[in-house]
């Protein structure tokens, strides 16, 4: 009878020993996903000038035009890259163009876009020098199907990386 209590309770103090090891590890993995936001988005107006740590745009114009079955939204950029940093996922990548995209809720994802500088040559992020700025026109193309029975407006979003994975997404209504 004795040894039946005592291997009862060996058994029970085992299982919350366990128990409790496996919660404090549960919330020691987990503490990093609860405390913040891995995407913020932050919508902002046509002309207001945003300063990160890696990066300073404005958004100078956009415009929309319906050419038969497909819209065409354009959008000037001015942009300055004050460092490298991971576009693309990739490490000290300067190609920001790969985390712009136009944004159409409820559909597909992002819309990649041409991108041409001011005298109208096709962008190449190999001729782009850091703390210079330039200007860039992207084009989109849309098809109307995908857009005429939205209620909420496209958006041109910036999707820019900060250290530990973490992501502010800039983006500007097109009515």
């Amino acid at each position: 009878m004795k040894n039946k209590k005592r291997l009862l309770f060996t058994s029970i103090l085992l299982i919350l020993i366990i128990l409790s090891l496996a919660v404090y590890r549960y919330h020691v993995v987990n503490q990093a996903y609860k405390s913040r936001h891995l995407v913020t988005e932050k919508i902002i107006p046509i002309q207001q000038e945003v300063q990160d740590k890696s990066v300073q745009f404005k958004v100078l114009n956009t415009s929309k035009k319906q050419l038969g079955d497909q819209i065409n939204v354009n959008v000037l950029l001015s942009i300055k890259l004050l460092g490298l940093n991971d576009y693309g996922f990739k490490k000290n990548n300067k190609n920001f163009v790969e985390n712009i995209w136009l944004n159409i809720p409820y559909f597909e994802p992002g819309i990649a876009a041409d991108v041409y500088t001011e005298d109208g040559k096709r962008f190449v992020s190999k001729e782009l020098r850091l703390s210079k700025e330039t200007k860039l026109e992207f084009h989109f193309n849309v098809a109307k199907q995908e857009v005429s029975h939205q209620d909420k407006p496209m958006r041109f979003s910036f999707l820019v990386p900060k250290p530990g994975r973490i992501f502010t997404k800039y983006s500007i209504l097109i009515p």
